[in-house]
């Protein structure tokens, strides 16, 4: 049975202000038809990204509504990595970065091809009807064909995997980059996104992955002793709220910038600055 669990005032302020910045931006990005055809190489991305960050954010508000911090932290994860790529991206005045975030997709497409091929050849009794070897092989080949256009169309190419990712670099060392690239119109020095990564996306990386440390997070200290936390738990909601509801603002104005949606978004920006970043310094 659940304890007794009641949403503080203070998140339930967060959660009401989020669902008006949702729906604001979702009702000014439905307001006329989008057709990929006619969208520019970064306006692809944003907007592809904004899907995927609006149902993210959407799932979040209804689970910290129940009071799962925890099971939201997992979906906000996903939402700080697209927040760091992004940020790397986009920081480029040119496509180059784009293209390589599409070619890391098609290299973990060609890596999952090859394990899917290698597993068969160990256990041809798991094989089923949809992924055959003639699919998978028709599979590696469309593959293929995408390094050849890259190639082609781009210029771009790599003599193995390693390669590429010595240009592409990992999670951490794009936010680095994308600090270094920015620091020099912020009077702080910047930092930001390799904080983000260290504090936040690590941290909640424990929550997704469920090893020793993650584990130990559903341990609740109370007068009487550690408990297990097994029903819905008002702990880390203001983080949790606070950090989704900056994320979500920071691809509305990629929206914005990128002439996707024309509309202001001064007031949750107002928000962000008398309000939420107060708490979230707590």
């Amino acid at each position: 049975m659940d304890r007794i669990f009641q949403i503080k005032q203070e998140d339930q302020e967060i959660l009401e202000h989020l669902a008006e910045l949702v729906n604001y931006t979702k009702q000014y990005l439905t307001a006329n038809p989008i057709y990929k055809d006619k969208l520019k190489p970064k306006q692809t991305l944003v907007v592809a990204i904004f899907a995927a960050i609006n149902s993210y954010t959407e799932a979040i508000f209804e689970l910290c509504k129940q009071g799962r911090p925890e099971s939201a932290m997992v979906i906000l994860r996903s939402l700080i990595e697209a927040y760091i790529n992004s940020n790397y991206v986009l920081s480029y005045p040119n496509n180059n970065k784009l293209w390589l975030f599409a070619i890391e997709d098609t290299y973990y497409k060609k890596s999952l091809v090859e394990q899917m091929q290698d597993f068969y050849k160990r256990y041809p009794r798991k094989q089923g009807k949809t992924l055959t070897d003639a699919k998978l092989t028709e599979m590696l080949k469309d593959n293929e064909q995408e390094f050849v256009k890259y190639e082609k169309d781009l210029g771009l190419s790599f003599a193995s995997k390693k390669d590429f990712d010595r240009v592409w670099t990992n999670l951490l060392q794009r936010a680095k980059t994308t600090d270094k690239r920015q620091a020099k119109s912020k009077k702080d020095g910047s930092g930001d996104l390799e904080s983000t990564y260290l504090l936040v996306y690590k941290m909640f990386s424990e929550y997704a992955h469920l090893q020793m440390r993650g584990i130990n997070h559903f341990w609740l200290k109370t007068p009487q002793g550690e408990t297990l936390i097994l029903d819905r738990n008002p702990e880390n909601m203001t983080h949790v709220l606070v950090t989704c509801y900056i994320i979500y603002l920071y691809f509305a104005k990629r929206l914005k910038q990128y002439k996707i949606i024309n509309c202001s978004l001064r007031k949750f920006d107002t928000y962000v600055e008398i309000s939420l970043l107060h708490r979230k310094t707590k």
